[in-house]
């Protein structure tokens, strides 16, 4: 996991390429650790914070093809306590796919 910051404001749905590069090496930085040297895919999940807008962003390869799934933005300008519990959901959610084998 890890926090990306941007003092731009992007649409829903959207990534931007500051928040695309730092994925990108997240991934390959992951698979080149020991640790991970029998694994074939390398998820990644970030929170994009731009300004008082967060969105979370899923991504990972699959069929050679980069997939990155982003959430809506989340407006805590005013306190949001639904959208607090939805990112806490993310956060302290587990992994529901296998790493070692490609799908």
């Amino acid at each position: 996991m890890a926090v990306i910051y941007n003092n731009l404001v992007a649409a829903d749905d959207t990534v931007l390429y500051g928040e695309l590069l730092p994925i990108l090496r997240i991934m390959l930085t992951q698979l080149w650790n020991p640790r991970f040297i029998d694994h074939m895919i390398s998820p990644v999940l970030t929170y994009s914070l731009m300004g008082l807008k967060v969105q979370v962003i899923e991504a990972f390869f699959q069929d050679q093809r980069l997939v990155l799934r982003p959430t809506k933005l989340y407006d805590f300008t005013h306190g949001n306590d639904a959208a607090f519990k939805v990112f806490t959901q993310w956060y302290m959610g587990k992994p529901i796919r296998d790493t070692v084998q490609a799908p």
